[in-house]
């Protein structure tokens, strides 16, 4: 998965990307994207599921939360 966070608002809040892969109904792993924290800050990420051994998922959820 590729894709990027920006920071809009001038709150003291930070944003970060999560990406929950399941494979065979069962939630295998879960990524974090680096935080973003000041206002128009951006950054991209790439993340593929597995940390060591890649798998194929076969369901991907994923959403910006408060850092």
């Amino acid at each position: 998965m590729k894709g990027s966070v920006k920071k809009l608002s001038k709150d003291k809040v930070c944003a970060q990307a999560w990406v929950k892969w399941y494979k065979g109904g069962k939630l295998r792993d879960t990524d974090l994207s680096k935080k973003v924290c000041h206002k128009g800050q951006k950054k991209h990420f790439t993340m593929r599921p597995g940390d060591k051994h890649h798998f194929k998922a076969s369901k991907v959820m994923g959403g910006i939360k408060r850092a």
